[in-house]
């Protein structure tokens, strides 16, 4: 005969085990505690007290901060735990800071470093190098409005900040400005150009440049071999111990430019010998001791076409300026 099922699950009321005397549960034997035992009185509350907490009076928001810096005391500009960097002593200023009976950084968040309020920086520098601008982002505590108003006084409030945190700092260390940003803002992320200025000596460029380079060329014989660098090329070979086809060894050259410089940033009068020759690089990125190579290359390129200028039989235009671009195809066999 045909079996029947049932076109519907079987209730609970119905199992067939049901009469069956329960079994007693076992407890499960204590893991011993490795931990020592300590008194009652010291124990930390388990249970977290109820019902509405006191109100904030800050709220934490983004900022963009623009700061300046002579870099010749410090290790370099990034936090770098027990050493003497620009971001150490710009954070503890901002952490030591009150303004209007309020912490610019908790010191919750202040014990445990940068990172815990968003800290990143739109470009790095070496041990011993400045910045007139560099801009870093992080979170600050701005107090809530108070006394039925809708909200603060943002720029003067900015203001209180940027002299509160001036007093903190050393004198080769100064905060420009904060700027209202956006919650998804990133420094790091959304700098899509650097710009960097080197300084060559005058008398450095002259003993590498051609004979018939006169001294007010040295700035336009200079960018004329650098232009070599100008573009997208693999910086494998001037950067610090890295391997050929690496990752993250390609860089953006936007532009070189080279101008000639008198000491304290002033023009070169026309019948003036310049000082110094600026070198001013805009790229989307650098590598380490990506620049200070590029340029050191560049000289030694220029001293090899004065060798080449000095020898018995030198080619007719190696006393001209138009020599220096020999000198850039070693440049393009190095990058390339």
């Amino acid at each position: 005969a045909a079996r029947a099922f049932p076109l519907f699950p079987t209730p609970r009321s119905a199992n067939p085990f049901q009469h069956l005397p329960r079994q007693p549960s076992t407890p499960h034997p204590a893991t011993p505690s490795r931990k020592a035992p300590r008194d009652d009185a010291d124990a930390p509350s388990l249970t977290r007290p109820r019902g509405p907490g006191p109100p904030r009076t800050t709220s934490k928001q983004p900022f963009a901060v623009v700061f300046s810096y002579l870099g010749a005391d410090y290790f370099g500009l990034q936090h770098n735990p027990g050493v003497h960097t620009v971001e150490s002593t710009l954070f503890d200023a901002l952490a030591e800071t009150t303004v209007r009976g309020q912490h610019l950084i908790s010191p919750a968040n202040a014990a445990n470093g940068p990172k815990w309020i968003k800290w990143t920086r739109a470009a790095r520098t070496d041990r011993g190098v400045s910045a007139a601008r560099n801009v870093a982002s992080c979170k600050l505590e701005v107090p809530r409005p108070s006394g039925g108003a809708t909200e603060i006084d943002m720029d003067a409030w900015r203001d209180e900040v940027r002299d509160a945190v001036n007093l903190k700092l050393p004198s080769d260390v100064r905060l420009i400005k904060l700027v209202r940003v956006t919650r998804g803002f990133s420094a790091y992320l959304m700098c899509d150009q650097r710009r960097y200025s080197y300084l060559v000596p005058i008398d450095a460029l002259r003993r590498v440049l051609p004979p018939g380079v006169a001294r007010r060329g040295a700035a336009a014989a200079l960018e004329r071999v650098m232009g070599a660098f100008v573009g997208t090329h693999s910086f494998h070979n001037l950067t610090y111990l890295k391997k050929i086809g690496g990752q993250g060894l390609v860089r953006y050259i936007v532009s070189i430019k080279c101008r000639e410089q008198a000491v304290g940033n002033a023009a070169v009068a026309a019948d003036a010998e310049p000082d110094f020759v600026c070198v001013e690089l805009v790229g989307a990125s650098f590598l380490y001791n990506q620049i200070r190579k590029m340029i050191g290359y560049a000289m030694w390129c220029l001293l090899q076409s004065r060798r080449d200028a000095l020898q018995p039989n030198p080619p007719a235009e190696a006393s001209d300026i138009e020599s220096c671009i020999d000198a850039a195809a070693d440049i393009e066999s190095c990058i390339d």
